[in-house]
């Protein structure tokens, strides 16, 4: 564990099949939330058509890859999950 609600896995991609797992079946047409969506995102990803995420259609589970981190707070590169029928709500950070 790397620290509350944090825990260091080895690569990105294992941090991805992880969170996966934790936010289970998002049903058949799930929201994918695009780079140019995220608040505070490089200006290079405005015209991104790449998905930093998924979720269901409530918003009660799913992932969402943070690649720049939270400098300012010491937190690198990290995947949060959350399912919520699961008890797992949106401050579980999987480090890579």
């Amino acid at each position: 564990m790397a620290g509350e609600n944090r825990y260091k896995l080895p690569n990105r991609r294992a941090a991805r099949q992880a969170t996966s797992e934790i936010a289970g079946n998002l049903s058949s047409s799930p929201a994918t939330p695009r780079k140019p969506d995220f608040r505070g995102g490089p200006r290079s990803w405005q015209k991104s058509k790449a998905k930093n995420g998924v979720r269901n259609q409530d918003k009660s589970s799913g992932w969402r890859d943070d690649e720049l981190g939270h400098p300012e707070f010491g937190a690198g590169p990290h995947v949060n999950a959350w399912n919520n029928e699961k008890g797992i709500f949106d401050n579980l950070h999987l480090d890579y």
